[in-house]
């Protein structure tokens, strides 16, 4: 069972795919604690946070950089477009408020930059990433919504 969480919501269940290919699980990796971060990546973390706050943070920011890598492009369609848009405000508006977890802009920058290097560190889920960015429209760049 995978969970997928966001800072709006949390939906664990199976992962409907549109097509009936297994989905290359290996992209994602290992998680046997279930809770939407790799294993290597739930390791950084643990060793990256200097408080409570921070650890939920970093969690958050991997939960929904996790979505990146499990989200099939196969088809270049609107739901590709509206998906990465919907990740992208909801990770761009947890960088925003990271004062919440007590975590400063430039901290802020510098996790979220190292623990990229963790979440991202194959050739595979760098092109998905790839993938993933190449759907953000230039307009979700302006005029975010506040915390």
């Amino acid at each position: 069972m995978m969970c997928l969480y966001s800072l709006k919501s949390a939906h664990c269940g199976v992962i409907a795919q549109s097509n009936a290919e297994p989905f290359p699980l290996a992209l994602f990796g290992e998680d046997l604690d279930h809770n939407s971060v790799r294993d290597d990546v739930d390791k950084a973390i643990a060793n990256m946070a200097d408080s409570q706050a921070q650890h939920l943070y970093l969690v958050k920011y991997a939960q929904l950089s996790s979505q990146i890598l499990l989200h099939r492009y196969e088809q270049d369609d609107y739901a590709n477009l509206l998906f990465a848009n919907d990740l992208y405000d909801e990770i761009t508006r947890l960088r925003m408020c990271s004062t919440k977890y007590d975590v400063d802009g430039k901290d802020a920058y510098d996790l979220t930059n190292k623990l990229n290097r963790v979440i991202y560190n194959t050739e595979d889920r760098i092109l998905a990433y790839l993938q993933f960015e190449k759907y953000i429209m230039p307009s979700a760049l302006a005029g975010k919504k506040g915390c």
